[in-house]
């Protein structure tokens, strides 16, 4: 329990030692004129304060940085692998039956044959065929 306490009492006089080491000294208006190279005047007890926060705050929080890990990694599994579908799984959609058309020329082979498109769902709809005109 004390343990807990002396962690956090190092984490805050850390925090403060970084503030006033790094950020008290380098003003907003410089920072954005020099960039990463305002940093260049920081002293080394500040990026030791620094370095310490970090490693500290990870200490203290590590359930909750295991958890984002763990977290993002299965979030980057399903970007390339997907979802595992039960095909027994009904859906919401009223997903249509295609077919191809019957043709008797032997010019429409491959791709170019129409599709033909039947909503089985709703008998009063007809049905409907890519070769249709809209009016």
């Amino acid at each position: 329990m004390y343990v807990h306490y002396l962690i956090v009492f190092a984490i805050y006089i850390t925090l403060i030692g970084s503030y006033s080491y790094i950020a008290s000294d380098i003003s907003l208006s410089d920072a954005v004129q020099e960039g990463v190279s305002a940093l260049d005047s920081v002293s080394g007890m500040g990026w030791a304060c620094f370095t310490i926060f970090w490693i500290l705050s990870i200490i203290y929080f590590w359930r909750s940085f295991i958890s984002g890990i763990k977290s993002m990694g299965s979030g980057i599994k399903f970007v390339f692998t997907g979802m595992k579908v039960d095909p027994t799984w009904e859906t919401v959609f009223n997903t249509p039956e295609w077919a191809k058309a019957q043709s008797n020329n032997s010019e429409d082979e491959g791709d170019s044959t129409p599709l033909n498109v039947q909503i089985t769902s709703d008998p009063g709809v007809a049905a409907a065929s890519s070769t249709d005109q809209l009016v």
